[in-house]
């Protein structure tokens, strides 16, 4: 809203090429998404008046066992000091006194439960429209569900589950009104005070949010107690259950539950599902070439055979046919332009990979100079495959201030090469290296001036060190120009670190000037 009207069809194209690049689709799938979600959206979750009166009273059904628990606990919030004397009237077995320490934790489950739990008096989530019910915002961005469990009775509450690489969305819902009448519209953190048996539906779809089974036995003969045998009951339920059920662990459930509300709430995905799972290692690179002018994209691959599979055997001699569909997608960050390379390549082996084998390979993508999101999809025929999303790849320009193209960690004998034009560039997909090897580095400076001395420091950080903490190696060198721009390969030695992953700044100053790019390597025994 804030852009000049001239700017805004530039930056929605940037804003849904983005979206179809990360999500490895075609250009324009997102969009269509998008409306197709809203429509749906309208279609089942659009608000609407309640029923109200008579007509509602009578087509209410609620369950008994759900409505003893919440009148339990309206006894017990409503600020009773103790609890009514329990009177068994199935057995004739005394009860005797209520264990203080039981009490107090009666007393904190529930403060924690009108904060924290599904008797919190706000809502976490405030919706910003009055169109469409919280699974509707959902929905819309983060498309349908891999899962959803629904109660059959008493309250209506559902549970969605995405299962997404990063670990599972789980997303809680609970109708408004809590008297069975309506379905669950409202986002709520966490399922986990509320009644077992309600519970009991839907945690299948995460097994951390059930009750542990001694805790069944108490509502056994629930229509049978008396208000005050429930209040025990939940007394019980809090001590027996421990760490999952005390105060703290709603806390500790309602923290995660605010997690996903809010990843599902701000965020947007149209993932691609795959039959099988393949899981490549991908080098992605912004460089041009020796000569400069052609600036690219450099992809490096390698691809587990174990996890393809092969077409067919090739006459007697037991060779292996892997048709892989490799399509590499690219989007100017600025303004949402697309490039695109789609091909199929034949790989041919003597036989059939194994674990710890893999198909490697390169491929290039001339482009613009700019920042660009990059994604390599790698698909075979029946469906199995992976999308590979880099955030953001910066493809060199040949300006007249000093700059450095991407910082390029090679391994010799990894039998994947790049020619520049000039230089034979040493790649490693798989971006690990034994300890006490060297590492092949390359890197093109532009905006030299010629004649000018230039010093290039490489910092090794472990990959999880503070920003202000000391590097745990250094290596310099000086390096004069010859040119206004360069290429310059180094062999650097690894002997001086431990096994773990590390990230390398590289810082190139002179004339005035001062470049630096970054780049991530392992270490492995």
């Amino acid at each position: 809203d804030s852009l000049a009207a001239g700017r805004r069809s530039e930056w929605v194209a940037a804003f849904w090429s983005k979206r179809d690049v990360a999500d490895g689709r075609k250009d324009g799938a997102r969009l269509i998404e998008h409306y197709r979600r809203i429509e749906y959206a309208m279609a089942h979750y659009r608000i609407t008046l309640p029923q109200t009166g008579r007509q509602k009273a009578l087509s209410v059904s609620e369950s008994g066992e759900y409505h003893d628990e919440y009148e339990a606990r309206k006894v017990a919030i409503g600020g009773h000091s103790t609890p009514p004397t329990p009177v068994y009237r199935s057995r004739d077995i005394p009860l005797g006194t209520f264990n203080p320490e039981m009490l107090a934790d009666l007393s904190r489950y529930v403060a924690m439960s009108r904060t924290e739990g599904t008797d919190a008096a706000t809502r976490y989530y405030q919706p910003i429209q009055d169109q469409i019910d919280d699974r509707g915002i959902a929905y819309i961005r983060q498309g349908p569900p891999d899962k959803v469990a629904k109660s059959t009775g008493g309250e209506a509450i559902e549970l969605w589950r995405y299962d997404r690489p990063g670990g599972p969305i789980l997303l809680h819902f609970r109708e408004t009104d809590f008297d069975g009448s309506a379905s669950a519209t409202v986002l709520v953190p966490t399922f986990i005070t509320l009644p077992i048996p309600m519970r009991n539906q839907v945690c299948y779809l995460e097994p951390a949010e059930c009750p542990l089974s001694q805790r069944f036995q108490p509502y056994q003969t629930a229509r049978g107690m008396t208000i005050g045998d429930i209040v025990k009951a939940l007394a019980i339920e809090v001590h027996i259950e421990g760490a999952k059920l005390a105060p703290e662990g709603i806390v500790r459930s309602a923290a995660l539950g605010k997690k996903s509300i809010d990843l599902a709430t701000t965020t947007d995905a149209f993932p691609r599902n795959f039959s099988h799972k393949v899981e490549p290692s991908v080098q992605i690179f912004g460089l041009d070439r020796a000569s400069g002018g052609a600036p690219r994209l450099v992809v490096a691959f390698a691809i587990p055979g174990d996890q393809l599979a092969f077409a067919t055997q090739v006459g007697g001699d037991g060779r292996a046919i892997y048709p892989v569909r490799l399509q590499l997608m690219a989007t100017r960050e600025r303004d949402g332009t697309r490039i695109d390379l789609d091909t199929t390549r034949q790989f041919v082996t003597a036989k059939p990979l194994g674990q710890g084998q893999y198909l490697t390979g390169t491929m290039e993508l001339p482009a613009q100079p700019g920042a660009y999101g990059v994604s390599l999809v790698v698909t075979e025929n029946d469906g199995r495959g992976a999308v590979a999303h880099l955030g953001t790849v910066v493809v060199p320009g040949n300006g007249s201030r000093l700059a450095t193209s991407d910082l390029v960690f090679g391994r010799e004998g990894s039998g994947t090469h790049w020619n520049s034009g000039t230089t034979n560039v040493a790649l490693n997909p798989l971006s690990s290296w034994p300890a006490g090897s060297n590492a092949e580095v390359y890197f093109q400076l532009s905006g030299l001036t010629a004649g000018t001395e230039y010093t290039t420091i490489y910092e090794f950080f472990r990959s999880g060190d503070a920003a202000t903490r000391a590097p745990r190696l250094t290596i310099s060198g000086k390096q004069p120009a010859s040119a206004t721009r360069m290429e310059i390969s180094r062999t650097l030695g690894l002997g001086n670190l431990e096994p773990g992953r590390y990230r390398i700044r590289m810082t190139t100053s002179g004339a005035g000037g001062l470049t630096s790019a970054t780049a991530y390597l392992t270490i492995v025994k």
